[in-house]
């Protein structure tokens, strides 16, 4: 049975205090299976001041509204409650900065994209459409789309024990409802996923046409020591590596130019 406009009010108030039972989280659950509350774009209207916000229902009848939050405090306690993954708005297409690429000792082929992994680099043909720079337990991790405007990003992250808790897709980010993942783009040329603890887990910076920064912490399915790009190298299975070097050629053939087994 749908839950009318005053059920679903005080439920969503009692999600908000943080003092809901189960039973208000069924009425939760069942107003976004039928229909009767809608989380996706829309769903949230932000009055001129930006601390006020408005939860409507489907049909557009404001059921709860209230002062001194954000709206994705409104988001939060939904998914909290319902187990939904949590939408992280991050910019579109992240396009090229104007900065420096890093001094490297290998060679960049006129026109090729290079991708700088710690104080490694991969070689990317520009009119290559898509390419992946990590694949750890024959899944790709970390890759990269090519557009004529700017690149999009796929990833996946799993936590210690192996468990996945959050993905990129196409520069969506959803986490779990357990995960504290955070993402946010801080420029239009930049990608940053945070945990909890405000520990970088992922750092992407398009730095130029021809230049991509890359750092990250990325876990292995099996719960193996994590993949580890840091400014210095690259750890893998706790064995640390510097210098790295992928040509183009391993990624035409479909290869990564990070592979942990």
């Amino acid at each position: 049975m749908t839950p009318g406009p005053n059920e679903l009010k005080v439920a969503l108030q009692r999600l908000i205090d943080g003092t809901a039972s189960e039973a208000d989280r069924d009425v939760v659950r069942t107003a976004l299976n039928t229909g009767a509350l809608v989380t996706g774009e829309g769903a949230v209207a932000i009055g001129r001041d930006a601390s006020d916000v408005i939860v409507t229902t489907g049909d557009q009848n404001i059921v709860f509204s209230f002062k001194g939050a954000d709206a994705a405090t409104v988001l939060t306690a939904i998914s909290q409650a319902t187990g939904q993954p949590k939408p992280h708005p991050i910019r579109g297409l992240l396009i090229p900065a104007n900065d420096p690429s890093p001094l490297s000792p290998y060679p960049i082929p006129d026109l090729y994209k290079a991708i700088y992994f710690g104080d490694g680099v991969a070689t990317v043909n520009p009119a290559r459409n898509a390419f992946t720079l990590i694949k750890i337990a024959g899944e790709d991790v970390l890759s990269f789309e090519n557009t004529a405007s700017g690149i999009l990003i796929n990833a996946v992250f799993r936590d210690e024990a192996g468990k996945e808790i959050a993905t990129i897709t196409k520069n969506v980010f959803r986490a779990t409802s357990t995960s504290d993942y955070e993402a946010t783009s801080p420029d239009q040329h930049s990608l940053l996923i945070l945990d909890g603890q405000d520990r970088q887990v992922l750092y992407v910076r398009y730095l130029n046409p021809k230049a991509i920064k890359v750092l990250g912490v990325f876990y292995h399915p099996k719960g193996r020591s994590p993949l580890l790009i840091e400014e210095n190298g690259l750890t893998i299975n706790g064995r640390k590596m510097h210098g790295l070097y992928s040509n183009e050629l391993g990624i035409w053939a479909g290869q990564s130019a990070i592979v942990y087994e």
